[in-house]
C-alpha cells in the first residue's frame, strides 16, 4: 500500500474521531445534570441514616420525630424535601 492509500484513509479516521466527539457535547451537559441529581440523592439519603440513628424505634412517635429530623436537616442542606415515613 503506498502513501497514497493512506492519506484517504487518515482523513477518514479524523473525521471520525471529529464526529464523536462532536456526540460527546450534549452526554457531557446531561451528566453534568446527573451528577447533581445524584449528589442531592446521597445528601438525602445521609439525612434520612441520620434521623435513622437517632431514633430507631419503630413506634408513631419515634417515626413523626425521624420524619421532622429528616425534613429539617433536607431544608438545612438544601436538597429536595421528601415525604415522610409517619402514619397519617
Amino acid at each position: 500500500m503506498g502513501p497514497v492509500m493512506m492519506i484517504p484513509r487518515l482523513s477518514l479516521l479524523a473525521v471520525a474521531a471529529l464526529a464523536a466527539t462532536a456526540l460527546l457535547g450534549p452526554a457531557q451537559a446531561t451528566s453534568s445534570s446527573a451528577v447533581l441529581a445524584q449528589r442531592q440523592w446521597s445528601l438525602m439519603d445521609k439525612c434520612t441514616k441520620q434521623a435513622i440513628a437517632r431514633f430507631p424505634d419503630h413506634t408513631a412517635e419515634a417515626l413523626a420525630k425521624r420524619d421532622d429530623y429528616t425534613r429539617q436537616c433536607q431544608r438545612d442542606t438544601r436538597v429536595p424535601v421528601r415525604e415522610g415515613m409517619a402514619p397519617k
